[in-house]
């Protein structure tokens, strides 16, 4: 009590408090609605959507979260559930992952998204993935998606026309070949941050990017395969080719470039860097086994501002 005598107010377990009649006030509902989806954006989906139980004051408010975030692994079952066999824990998980973002995407309110985080197990026989082309109409900011799967997946185009999406990270693991992704267009006009790993990209791929994303300043290609001739950018800061594979002889040419960074397969082809006066940080290793002649590799015309400089070769050279 205060010195008048009149009860100060308690909380009890930080979400509720007593008023002077003895009332419990839950005062975390009383909030106003952009303050909860606030505070269910720091939650899992799946946690957010089950807040729905609560009261009816609950009941959608999880439908207006701007965050989407849902792994695999917040719907494994028990071994106990599955006779101990490990394939079909794996499956019957996947497909209530299917079912919770089939349900989830039925009964949101179509508002725009700010963030995706998504990890997903794809165990059966058909790897569409088409809950992915839903989630892009809605038109997030940020995706970081890691798709696994037992088949090849299906890449869906509406991932690649988000026109304002800003940071896109894709992983597609299917443990055989590289996926192909092929998008029919690109249409990312607000795109600054682009990450690909274990994927396969062919020399349209390259030619739709870089017309299809006028403001790519960041770009990390990681394991992939390279099938294309040529990375020309007048706007590109930050190039990563990561343990990639490259198939074409390519030609780099960034005049805005400031940080390059290479370790990659040359598969017998030669590389070759143009209009990279602006580079500052340079660091390349190349690998590969080539049989006769010797790629042709032309790294460092140009190069007149690099102050930090990294350089690894080694090539074997078979011949037949």
């Amino acid at each position: 009590m205060n010195k008048n005598g009149a009860k100060w107010p308690c909380m009890k377990n930080g979400v509720s408090s007593i008023n002077e009649n003895n009332v419990e006030i839950d005062r975390i509902s009383s909030l106003h609605d952009d303050v909860l989806t606030h505070i269910l954006s720091f939650l899992s989906t799946k946690e957010a959507v089950q807040t729905c139980i609560l009261s009816k004051r609950w009941k959608n408010t999880w439908a207006t979260v701007p965050v989407l975030d849902i792994k695999h692994n917040d719907f494994l079952v028990s071994g106990h559930d599955c006779s101990g066999d490990h394939n079909e824990v794996l499956r019957i998980s996947a497909a209530r992952f299917k079912r919770f973002m089939t349900g989830f995407l039925d009964n949101r309110a179509p508002t725009n998204l700010d963030r995706v985080c998504c990890e997903s197990r794809n165990f059966e026989v058909d790897a569409s993935i088409g809950w992915l082309d839903r989630v892009a109409l809605l038109r997030p900011l940020l995706m970081d998606i890691f798709i696994s799967s037992t088949n090849l997946i299906y890449m869906p185009d509406f991932v690649f026309s988000c026109s304002n999406m800003q940071h896109l990270s894709m992983t597609v693991c299917t443990g055989i070949n590289n996926t192909i992704i092929r998008p029919v267009s690109i249409n990312l006009p607000s795109l600054k941050f682009l990450e690909l790993t274990w994927v396969k990209l062919h020399d349209d791929f390259a030619q739709k990017l870089f017309m299809g994303c006028p403001s790519l300043e960041r770009l990390k290609l990681h394991y992939c395969d390279l099938y294309f001739s040529g990375i020309c950018s007048e706007v590109l800061k930050e190039l990563t080719l990561d343990g990639c594979y490259i198939w074409e002889q390519m030609q780099i040419s960034c005049s805005a470039l400031i940080s390059l960074d290479m370790f990659i397969n040359l598969k017998g082809v030669g590389i070759s860097l143009k209009n990279m006066s602006s580079v500052v940080d340079f660091v390349i290793k190349l690998y590969g086994y080539v049989s006769n002649d010797v790629p042709v590799l032309n790294l460092f015309g140009g190069l007149s501002n690099v102050t930090n400089l990294e350089l690894e070769l080694t090539i074997d050279v078979f011949k037949v």
